[in-house]
Formats: C-alpha cells, sequence, structure tokens
C-alpha cells in the first residue's frame, strides 16, 4: 500500500513538473435592502409595501495549465449561483434562496508552431471576441454585484430592452414576468443590446442568438504576425446534426493587429436565421486615457416559415460606438451608443431603435470611487403601440460607490428607471442595491 501511496505522489509530481497549473476564483453577491415600483401602492392604507431581496450571483473557480514548451493547454471553469432565474420586475434577479445550480466549461488546446492554434471544448468569454470595452467591461464588478444593471450588452434585465420583451420567437427570456397581457404586442421586437452590433466570441455563454451556445473546435492560423484567420466549427453542439447544417454554423474571422488599433471581420453562423455579419475597429485598452470601440452588425433573415423570427425576412442593421475617456487621473467617462434600424416584412416595419449609455466617474481617494450611470433608450414603433401615436422611452439613473480593496470591492448604490414608458405599460422602478466582489 505504501509502495502504492509512493507511485501515485511520483505521478502527481511529475505531472506538476510537466504543467504549471493556476488557480483563480471568484464569489459576486448582492442584497437589495428595499425596492419597488408605483404599482406598488396601496390606496386602501395609502402605503407603498417595499419589498428586499438578494442573491448570490457567482461562485467560480478556475483552472488554467500549460506545458513548459507551451504547445499543450487546458483550462477549466466551474461555476454555480443561487440565482438561477431573472426576476422580471426588479431586473435584480430572483429573490428564493434554493439549489444551487452549477456548470462546468473548458477546452484543451494545442499549439505545435506560432502559425497555429486549436481548441476543443467551449469558452463561455467567447473565442475571438470582438466587443471591446462594450461588453461586461462597462460595468465590470459592479454590474457582478447588480449595483448597477450590466444587461444592455447582452440583453437580460437591460434598460434598452424594455421587460417584458415580447418579439416572435419569445422574447430575450424575460417572459412576461409582470403579468401583463401580450395583447399585440407580439407583433413588435423591440430588443436591442451592444451584442447586436459587436461581436461576443464564439462559445460565448451570453450569446443571443438561434442556438446554445456553441461547444467544438475553434483554431487560429496566422500566416504573417498581423493578421489572423479564426475559425470556431460547433461539432459538439451540433453532434449528429447534417454535415453541412454543422459547417453552415460556423464562425470565420478575419482579424488584423496593427500597431494603431484591432480590425475584425466575422461572419457568425449561429446568429439570425442565416448568419450575421459583423464589423469591428478597437483602439486602446483598459488602462489608456482613451479607448474607441467601433461596432457593425447586419443581422440576415430569410422569409422561410421556420424562420427564427418571423418577423423579419429582410436584413436588420445594427451599428455601434464604445468609448472610454481619462479626462485625468481622477475623473474618466465611458460611454456606448447602439443604433437598430431595418429589418421587417411586408406587413411589418421593425422600429428603429436606440440606447445611450453614459458612465461618469471619479476618484475620491486611492479606494473610493464615484460613478454616475446615466441612460435612455427609444423605440421608434410605425403607427405607436396598438395603433396609438406612442412610442418607447424609458431612462435610468444609478449613482453608486465603489470601495475597493486589492482583488476586493464593496458597491453601493441606488437605481431609479423605467419601462415601457410611454405605454399603457409605463412602469417606474427603484432600488437600493449593495454588494461585495471578491477575486482570488
Amino acid at each position: 500500500m505504501k509502495r502504492l501511496i509512493a507511485v501515485a505522489v511520483a505521478l502527481t509530481l511529475a505531472v506538476g513538473s510537466a504543467f504549471a497549473v493556476d488557480f483563480t476564483g471568484q464569489i459576486h453577491s448582492g442584497v437589495t435592502l428595499m425596492h419597488g415600483n408605483d404599482s406598488d401602492y396601496d390606496e386602501e392604507d395609502d402605503r407603498v409595501h417595499a419589498r428586499a431581496g438578494g442573491h448570490m450571483g457567482r461562485f467560480r473557480l478556475q483552472a488554467a495549465a500549460e506545458n513548459e514548451e507551451g504547445t499543450f493547454g487546458a483550462w477549466m471553469r466551474l461555476q454555480g449561483s443561487t440565482d438561477p432565474g431573472i426576476e422580471a420586475d426588479t431586473g435584480l434577479g430572483s429573490y428564493g434562496y434554493g439549489a444551487i445550480p452549477f456548470s462546468v466549461t473548458g477546452h484543451a488546446w494545442w499549439r505545435p508552431a506560432d502559425i497555429f492554434w486549436m481548441a476543443i471544448g467551449t469558452n463561455p468569454d467567447g473565442f475571438f471576441n470582438a466587443e471591446g470595452g462594450t461588453g461586461w467591461q462597462f460595468y465590470g464588478a459592479a454590474g457582478d454585484a447588480r449595483v448597477a444593471n450590466a444587461g444592455n450588452f447582452n440583453g437580460f434585465r437591460g434598460f434598452a430592452s424594455p421587460t417584458p420583451t415580447f418579439t416572435g420567437n419569445g422574447g430575450n427570456g424575460n417572459g412576461n414576468g409582470n403579468g401583463y397581457d401580450n395583447g399585440d404586442r407580439d407583433d413588435f421586437d423591440v430588443s436591442i443590446r451592444t451584442r447586436d452590433a459587436f461581436f461576443s466570441g464564439f462559445g460565448c455563454a451570453n450569446r443571443i442568438h438561434a442556438g446554445a451556445a456553441e461547444w467544438g473546435l475553434g483554431f487560429t492560423i496566422s500566416p504573417i504576425e498581423i493578421l489572423n484567420l479564426n475559425f470556431g466549427i460547433p461539432f459538439i453542439s451540433e453532434a449528429n446534426e447534417p454535415f453541412g447544417d454543422v459547417f453552415g454554423a460556423l464562425t470565420a474571422q478575419l482579424e488584423l493587429n496593427l500597431d494603431f488599433g484591432r480590425i475584425a471581420i466575422t461572419y457568425d453562423g449561429q446568429r439570425a436565421d442565416s448568419g450575421a455579419l459583423f464589423a469591428y475597429f478597437g483602439m486602446g485598452g483598459p488602462d489608456d486615457d482613451l479607448r474607441l470601440d467601433i461596432g457593425l452588425g447586419v443581422h440576415l433573415y430569410n422569409d422561410d416559415a421556420d424562420s427564427v423570427s418571423w418577423l423579419h425576412d429582410s436584413a436588420r442593421i445594427f451599428a455601434g460606438v464604445g468609448l472610454g475617456l481619462g479626462i485625468s487621473d481622477d475623473i474618466g467617462l465611458r460611454a456606448r451608443l447602439v443604433a437598430g434600424f431595418g429589418g421587417g416584412n411586408d406587413d411589418y416595419d421593425a422600429p428603429f431603435s436606440v440606447f445611450l449609455d453614459l458612465l461618469p466617474f471619479f476618484s475620491v481617494n486611492d479606494n473610493l470611487t464615484a460613478f454616475v450611470s446615466l441612460g435612455a433608450s427609444l423605440h421608434a414603433v410605425d403607427g405607436g403601440m396598438d395603433g396609438n401615436d406612442n412610442n418607447i422611452f424609458d431612462f435610468h439613473i444609478n449613482p453608486y460607490l465603489q470601495i475597493s480593496s486589492g482583488p476586493a470591492s464593496f458597491f453601493a448604490g441606488f437605481r431609479m428607471w423605467t419601462e415601457w414608458g410611454g405605454t399603457d405599460l409605463s412602469s417606474f422602478h427603484w432600488a437600493v442595491p449593495i454588494g461585495i466582489t471578491i477575486n482570488f
């Protein structure tokens, strides 16, 4: 028995010496001290019935391994949450504490030479991502703590996509959570997010497209230093489907990394009905005084009865821009804007949609930073909702504070926002959230 233990220890040490393994983790959590909306007022006893809640939004462990030669490696992520559902009325997550669902994602990779790299598996952050600072990075940890609403990049509880979002194919998952009658609102598509204009990556867990996140083969060919040819084919998530369908769902990207910025042209076979084309230009990074991201997405549809969205049989176009500006050592600004136009069919003109997010911030001292999130969205529906002369206009105001110490932060804020503004479904909401995020 001792010999077996000694052999096992020796093998472990041998593997450990061949592969360097790094472990990281995260815990993101928050509570909402109070939240409510203008329908919470009880006329009979003249009181406002505020509610409260909370979440453990993320338990995450990650491991990355690589051999000494840098030719083989692996990456894994184990993640759980006490927030399996979405409470559409609050935009803050579900408030019941139940079973913790866990997911495991990862991939193994091989790089036999500098000109070639391949991976099998998935990456929930997205291989070949081309969205710069317009996605998760806009709010970062404040969005993970739910002190800020980060949904405008992925469509989940976003201010720019009214809640509930009614579309011909069931919307973005928010459902009819407020108890409203759909009525004729299935005849409108009023969803918009940054990832309509920017490519979020092959395998991305938060992609909004026809199918689930892709698992399969990703690979890069780099014939010269500045050029990457990136491909992703969902062999695993589309297993046993016809050969043509599997390859038809591929991602193909031409990427140029130049001295002045990054250019990416992407075809995503998993978006819309007939895929989508994305063009991206980005310059600067999170630590630069100037960061600029420009994106264009063309979503292709057909008039097939089995269409993903029966509301569209022509292309719908989204254009977006993101900006990060360091005005001084203590003052900065982030902004993002996306507009959508075109689309529809013979009986339906898709609305012109646009949203703007502004995030000015300033450092009070080395540990304390104040943010003020401001934004508005407009959906100009032809003829108004239900034939009335109204469109959808919403806004949000969300000041919050971040107190940081190394990789840990405490957040506290106040949120006000509207949903379906200008329509019969118009409602006003407010919340007082706090949260803690820790990376280790």
